[in-house]
């Protein structure tokens, strides 16, 4: 289940946006196989060029098989034809079994009301309409559409429409579901002969708001028919319900676009969100897909649909120009002009002023090409604060406005000298290896003129070093490889910071941090063991902390390794923030070397089926190994999230509703995690690997975090399948300082027991042979000649049975 919206709806920054969102879980739309044939085939028109396509959709695909892939692509470049949007579809294809006879379901990932720009106040819009109408992007790295087909049906994956009459077309339908995450979606419901309004607020969608009777009542006018009632019911199982475009008021035929499938029973899911069908035709809409039916057109009344509730929206392709410092007689204006009115345009305008639109002046600009427009605001040398936005006026008398709200919402720029310093957002880098001759750093610099440069002001041991300047790789994004010539020592002092200048006569300059420097932890790793263990209580410096700690949480009951509680969001849109604890004993694996330890991990959960690599994963953690000395980093396991136990979803959730410190986070969330080092692909008998424990997080939601206990890395005490391990062998005190005792009092017959310790790297520093009779029951070694560290004793019976312990020397 997906539950990451209603952690958006609180956290979400996007202007107004999160006061109006509500979140479609449980809200899908239905399509179903009707197992009637109808052999028809309904072509595509010729389609465009990637040059000439009105918009772009991007699919997320999680368990489609390849074929399937293809037919999706197919469908959704017909779309990418046929609607307009200046900003990127994104959406989210499932391949899952379903309930016998569905197709497929889909819902728009979010849905919003009374947004900047909204047509119709107090409905609720798909988000994929909310980013058409306003231009901007409003749920950055989250899906607009959420599609999951069914594994179980029997596909026609060709694009031909030559579909066999046992099989189902796969074009025709994801050109189905895709319509529902465009607009056919709403709230109307009806359940035990009431009909309803399925929100707590009881407001309908965009698409329920142009749903009439047959006497022209609109269905959603509470006034009329309340919310829950009879009355409701009655209309929604009436048969005779209809979308009429009512707002178009330059028609001057009859506004009624299709009637509504509304059967006698209502059907959740179907009802309402279809179109009717007669006998003889079948279309995109309709609630059923015939076998061996190709609908590969998207029709004129699907189109009429989407149309009224929006998609017709002139879409402006505009760059709005940057602060300048020196006064000129006139500013250049280029504006294109996407998705343009059927009625032709009559005139587009640019109304500007320099006081606040207290007096103000018009341009008209001239016509260039197909779509572009260019003019020239007169300035005559003025200096200061100008505020303008564009008019678009049709032939049939409509008027469309850039920004859509204007003038409320304008542009504006500033005129003459500059004041204002860049904006660095960054993520710090606070730890290195010792070996590593270079460290990456990067950062988003804007300003409202130009940067100039970006640069690293960098110290070694207190000693300022020669600037490094980062390249501007991308927009607004700046990286490099800052040169550490010197090799590092775990005592060397290592800072830097980050240095924007920008374009103006002033050369205003900003420093990230705005004071002093960041410092770069230096480690160097220990020498390689074959085996590792802790329970966080001791051995305290084996790790290298970089936003963890290992410490003892309220609701635990001893010391365990720990993230920032909450996490640390990241300060860029494009870019993760690590938070890393890493082992500094590089491990030699063993054939079949196991690593097990407990957790908590309470991060905000992504998108249902997608990975860690997905921009739909939102925060993740994950166990990393390297085999080049922390140069590179490859995953021990995938990344995973508070998905993956239903108790740490139910607790995050808390958590953010009643803080990280709720008392439903305790070590009684904690699950045992095993990990088979030598199976995962990347690692081999052999190598010698640094660990690390990853928790990334991006610029959104956070959560409490993760918490790590009793870490065993090839520590041969767990999961012994020998005889010994069944008995009670007590190896004591653990830690121990001089002396280890090893009690055998839970062997019953007298014999001979062979002890050995080895060190970590593989070397015996004791052997020998233990006499056991009724009497003499306990081994005393003494350890006070060996060094501090993690040691194995192994004991062996006459029938070469064995136990292996670890124990810690002080």
């Amino acid at each position: 289940m997906k539950y990451f919206w209603f952690i958006l709806f609180i956290l979400i920054d996007s202007n107004i946006f999160a006061q109006m969102m509500l979140t479609t879980e449980n809200q899908n739309l239905i399509h179903i196989a009707s197992t009637d044939i109808k052999k028809q085939y309904v072509p595509a028109p010729t389609l465009k060029s990637a040059q000439e396509i009105k918009s772009d959709f991007k699919v997320e695909f999680v368990d489609f098989p390849q074929e399937a892939k293809t037919a999706f692509l197919y469908a959704v470049s017909i779309w990418e034809n046929t609607i307009s949007s200046p900003v990127p579809i994104n959406i989210i294809a499932r391949w899952e079994k379903l309930d016998n006879m569905v197709l497929a379901k889909t819902r728009p990932a979010v849905i919003f009301r009374s947004f900047e720009g909204a047509p119709v106040k107090n409905v609720y819009y798909p988000v994929t309409l909310v980013e058409k109408i306003t231009g901007e992007e409003t749920n950055i790295s989250v899906p607009d559409v959420i599609c999951i087909f069914n594994a179980n049906m029997p596909w026609y994956f060709k694009t031909d429409g030559n579909t066999p009459e046992s099989k189902y077309d796969l074009t025709t339908v994801v050109l189905h579901e895709i319509a529902h995450g465009l607009g056919f979606f709403g709230f109307l419901n009806d359940n035990n002969g009431m009909g309803f309004v399925n929100n707590a607020s009881s407001i309908p969608s965009i698409y329920d708001y142009f749903i009439f009777n047959n006497i022209n009542q609109q269905i959603s006018d509470q006034s009329l028919f309340a919310s829950p009632s009879e009355e409701l019911h009655v209309q929604l199982t009436s048969g005779k319900l209809k979308f009429y475009n009512f707002t178009d008021k330059n028609s001057e035929v009859d506004k009624i676009i299709d009637w509504i499938y509304a059967p006698s029973v209502c059907k959740t899911g179907i009802s309402l969100y279809h179109v009717n069908e007669d006998k003889n035709e079948s279309r995109l809409m309709g609630p059923y897909t015939y076998r061996g039916e190709a609908i590969h057109k998207i029709d004129n009344i699907t189109l009429e649909i989407l149309s009224a509730m929006g998609w017709n929206s002139v879409n402006f392709d505009f760059q709005a120009p940057k602060d300048f410092e020196q006064p000129c007689d006139a500013l250049p204006i280029d504006i294109s002009v996407e998705n343009l009115p059927p009625e032709g345009i009559n005139q587009l305008c640019l109304i500007f002023s320099t006081d606040q639109f207290l007096t103000s002046d018009t341009i008209e600009l001239y016509f260039v090409d197909s779509k572009r427009f260019e003019g020239k605001i007169p300035l005559n040398k003025f200096e200061g604060n100008l505020q303008y936005f564009f008019i678009l006026n049709t032939t049939g008398n409509k008027s469309y406005f850039w920004p859509t709200t204007a003038p409320n919402r304008i542009f504006s720029l500033n005129i003459g000298t500059d004041y204002y310093p860049p904006e660095i957002k960054h993520n710090p880098v606070k730890m290195i290896n010792s070996s590593a001759s270079s460290l990456n750093l990067s950062a988003d610099v804007e300003d409202n003129v130009d940067v100039k440069d970006v640069k690293v002001e960098y110290k070694i041991n207190g000693v300022l070093q020669k600037e490094f300047c980062l390249s501007n790789d991308a927009l607004n994004h700046y990286s490099g490889k800052l040169p550490l010539e010197m090799k590092l020592q775990e005592s060397t002092k290592l800072e830097y910071r980050i240095v924007a200048v920008d374009k103006s006569a002033l050369s205003n300059t900003v420093t990230n941090p705005v004071s002093g420097f960041y410092t770069v932890k230096v480690f160097k790793p220990y020498e390689p063991l074959l085996a590792y263990h802790t329970n966080f209580d001791n051995n305290l410096q084996d790790f290298v902390l970089n936003d963890f700690s290992i410490s003892k949480q309220q609701g635990f009951s001893s010391k365990s390794l720990n993230s920032c509680h909450p996490y640390v969001e990241s300060a860029t849109e494009n870019e993760y923030y690590n938070h890393i604890a890493q082992l500094k004993y590089p491990i030699v694996l063993k054939e079949g070397g196991a690593m097990s330890f407990y957790e908590v991990v309470l991060v905000e959960p992504g998108e249902t089926g997608t990975k860690s690599t997905s921009p739909f994963f939102k925060d993740f953690v994950i166990v990393e190994g390297s085999k080049d000395h922390g140069k590179t980093w490859l995953p021990l396991t995938e990344g995973y999230d508070a998905q993956l136990q239903g108790n740490w979803l139910e607790s995050y959730m808390e958590s953010l509703n009643n803080g990280y410190t709720s008392n439903n986070i305790n070590q009684d969330l904690y699950v045992k995690h095993n990990i088979l080092v030598t199976e995962n692909s990347n690692f081999n008998r052999g190598d010698t690997i640094l660990v690390r424990f990853r928790l990334a997080s991006n610029q959104f939601t956070t959560g409490w975090g993760w918490a790590i206990d009793n870490l065993d890395i090839q520590n041969e005490t767990t999961d012994s399948p020998d005889i010994l391990v069944q008995k009670s062998i007590n190896v004591y005190p653990n830690p121990c300082k001089n002396e280890v005792n090893i009690d055998l009092s839970s062997i019953s017959d007298n014999s001979s027991i062979e002890i050995k310790i080895f060190d970590l790297w593989g070397k015996t520093v004791y052997n020998g042979i233990f006499e056991k009779d009724f009497h003499y029951s306990r081994k005393s070694i003494d350890m006070s000649g060996l060094n501090s560290g993690i040691y194995l004793v192994t004991i062996t019976d006459q029938k070469f049975n064995r136990l292996t312990k670890r124990i810690v020397k002080m």
